[in-house]
């Protein structure tokens, strides 16, 4: 099994596990080792930079260390030390975008995710996205704000196109009738969705790849669709329809009676008015 060196959240010293729980030889904390989703996540970028500078390389294995084992807002103080050894550093400003998506707040979230982008390539943006999308701490309906946020720097980007369709879907307020609202909100999402990801197919500036991934995204939007919503929001269409034809109704009958009791009133004040 592979040794994993990570540093302990209490003295800062450097202990070696295999996973589980460990204690630190240094000061005796227990601590429970994460083998799951930031050895996943750092992978994908940490080594999309090469740097000799010591700090920067420290700050940042800490950084990835302290989110395997939880820490966030420490490995957010780590990943804050190696922006400023290195504003340029993509492994550093992920580490911060994921830090904060771990602590489920929005706290300098978007300012991380357009540094980033500004200095990463094309994949090294998909690889963001893949590490956002992966770590994802956020209920739904605060993750579309992200993805919405995404999509502004990478618009074309299939992926994100169906995250959006999926959170919008899985963000639905349970507050009024769940068939209607989710109807409608599916109805509506998913013209968008699909609209955007047969442009991406159709479009000429897009590569083989990203036309196949929309492809792909788009037969799952569809299927999905119809399999789960489409009954719902036709249902959800009617019976909003129906409320609209209503409220007119209900606005021309309290028209036609303030009419009726101004034209009662009027004649009040002329039977009063021929008795004087």
């Amino acid at each position: 099994m592979e040794i994993i060196a990570i540093i302990c959240p209490q003295c800062g010293g450097r202990v070696e596990s295999v996973g589980g729980v460990t204690k630190c030889s240094y000061c005796g904390t227990t601590i429970m080792v994460k083998q799951e989703q930031a050895a996943h996540i750092s992978s994908i970028v940490r080594n999309s930079n090469v740097s000799n500078n010591a700090d920067l390389i420290n700050y940042n294995k800490a950084g990835w260390d302290f989110i395997e084992l939880g820490f966030y807002d420490k490995s957010k103080e780590k990943f804050d030390k190696a922006v400023n050894e290195d504003p340029r550093d993509i492994n550093s400003w992920t580490g911060l975008i994921i830090s904060q998506i771990k602590m489920k707040t929005f706290t300098d979230l978007f300012r991380y995710i357009n540094a980033a982008f500004k200095m990463a390539d094309y994949n090294q943006k998909n690889a963001i996205i893949d590490a956002i999308v992966y770590e994802n701490n956020f209920p739904p309906r605060d993750f579309k704000k992200v993805i919405i946020n995404l999509l502004t720097l990478l618009p074309n980007n299939g992926k994100l196109w169906l995250n959006l369709y999926l959170t919008t879907i899985l963000s639905i307020s349970k507050e009024v009738s769940y068939d209607v609202q989710i109807g409608a909100v599916a109805l509506s999402v998913y013209h968008q969705v699909t609209e955007k990801l047969q442009s991406i197919i159709d479009s000429n500036d897009t590569s083989i790849e990203e036309k196949q991934l929309a492809k792909d995204n788009l037969e799952y939007v569809n299927t999905d669709y119809e399999k789960n919503y489409k009954t719902r929001a036709e249902v959800a269409k009617n019976k909003i329809e129906s409320k609209t034809s209503n409220k007119g109704l209900v606005i021309i009958s309290i028209l036609l009676g303030i009419i009726g009791l101004i034209f009662i009133a009027v004649i009040i004040y002329n039977i009063i008015t021929s008795i004087r």
